[in-house]
């Protein structure tokens, strides 16, 4: 992968650390103590979700596609277990298994990643055909709406980490309508306790925005009958797609 480094990928988890990321991680908690069987996080990252849920008892698994997100989770997880972790590297429209899973989620954004048409038509027929009878796939997709509201603050932060050292973090963002292509020129810089820069990191990355009945489609065509459709973890329901900045989708097989 071209993204998902060194530093983004620590920047990364020290910016899951807020509210916001502890009703997500409740909000899969749920689904995941509701569903009769086995647990899959495709899209896994550092394991923010995944090792809160397996902490909890949850029987769960997860994939990814970044070594150094992979490498991150599974530092987190030898801080507490002897085990290897559930967990391996590998692109969602490659996913094959024998196992069949009572619920898979790929939370905040994660689906738009994958930047080729195709291959998230492939990766879809993939989930669902290792989902069990009555399983569920819960996705969150970022929709076009929310790269045309208009910005006020700027993009640039910055996260202390407990030795004092210091990685920052500026943005340059655009938007492609005609590609629903939104890219983001990133630059990490990695300051020491003395602020001396240490290392610095650059990606470009890029995310498919999605418009409506585009997600609607893909779940119809590959053999979803029932989708629920949520703005938040209160799980409620959309009333205007088009201005939607996020949807939660709840998928039944």
């Amino acid at each position: 992968m071209k993204t998902y480094g060194r530093l983004c990928t620590q920047f990364y988890d020290l910016d899951k650390t807020d509210k916001r990321a502890q009703r997500e991680i409740a909000f899969y908690l749920n689904y995941a103590r509701e569903a009769a069987g086995l647990v899959l996080e495709p899209m896994c990252g550092t394991g923010r979700i995944l090792l809160p849920l397996l902490e909890a008892g949850i029987l769960i698994e997860g994939f990814d596609a970044s070594t150094e997100m992979l490498a991150a989770l599974k530092t987190k997880y030898a801080a507490k277990s002897q085990d290897e972790p559930p967990v391996w590297q590998q692109y969602v429209q490659d996913f094959s298994s024998k196992k069949r899973y009572a619920l898979m989620f790929i939370p905040f954004g994660s689906w738009g990643l994958i930047l080729d048409p195709q291959h998230r038509v492939e990766g879809l027929r993939a989930l669902y055909a290792h989902l069990a009878p009555g399983g569920k796939l819960v996705m969150e997709i970022d929709m076009e709406a929310s790269e045309l509201e208009p910005k006020v603050n700027p993009l640039d932060k910055a996260h202390t980490r407990a030795d004092g050292s210091i990685i920052a973090l500026r943005l340059l963002s655009a938007y492609d309508v005609s590609s629903q292509r939104y890219s983001v020129q990133c630059s990490y810089i990695d300051f020491g306790p003395q602020m001396q820069v240490r290392s610095t990191e650059r990606e470009l990355l890029e995310q498919h925005l999605f418009r409506p009945g585009e997600m609607e489609k893909m779940f119809s065509d590959v053999g979803f009958s029932a989708v629920k459709r949520y703005t938040s973890y209160h799980k409620t329901p959309v009333v205007n797609e088009s201005t939607a900045l996020q949807i939660i989708y709840e998928c039944t097989k």
